[in-house]
């Protein structure tokens, strides 16, 4: 199937963004500006997403690819094989396609073109209870932010379970990993 799939998809691209809508840009360009955030993010389970669909030969499977990468089939990101640039959950998957926002980052001293916080549902249209049955948005927010990226709001959320840790302690009970990755 991913052969077929790779056959399949190879050379198809996502639709343009229409006119004056952002396009996604990759987390290479945002990190740019926005190093403290990246270095961050390098530390969470995000920054490999891609790679674990590589290492079980699942990149083209149509019910994985689209969480593994950022902009999935929206105008301007990616595709199931054109991905490059975008491969992993990068910054564009929470705060938005990141063109305008590279071209004017502030317009009167607020970020601009961008969203600043991931609302739950954002979040929801890959932490679904069939791959994600652990998911606590509290917790798994406690994850992604931290020094140099949402500082302030991660000091908010206090103290408790991280998503890391109520994902381990779903997967011992369960006896061990995802069956779709075997």
């Amino acid at each position: 199937m991913a052969t077929q799939n790779q056959q399949r998809f190879a050379g198809v691209k996502p639709p343009a963004p229409a006119k004056g809508q952002a396009s996604y840009i990759g987390g290479e360009q945002c990190g740019a500006c926005h190093d403290k955030a990246e270095e961050h993010w390098a530390t969470t389970r995000h920054v490999g997403a891609y790679e674990t669909l590589v290492k079980v030969n699942k990149q083209f499977d149509l019910s994985c690819v689209g969480c593994h990468v950022t902009g999935f089939r929206q105008p301007g990101g990616s595709e199931v094989v054109e991905v490059a640039g975008l491969e992993d959950v990068q910054c564009e998957v929470c705060h938005g396609p990141g063109s305008i926002h590279a071209e004017t980052p502030e317009k009167a001293g607020k970020a601009f073109g961008i969203r600043r916080e991931a609302a739950v549902d954002v979040c929801l249209g890959c932490h679904t209870a069939e791959h994600s049955d652990t998911f606590n948005y509290e917790a798994y927010l406690r994850d992604v932010l931290g020094a140099g990226h949402g500082e302030g709001r991660r000091a908010l959320l206090g103290d408790g379970p991280t998503g890391r840790e109520l994902r381990a302690a779903g997967l011992e009970k369960a006896g061990g990993a995802c069956p779709k990755q075997m």
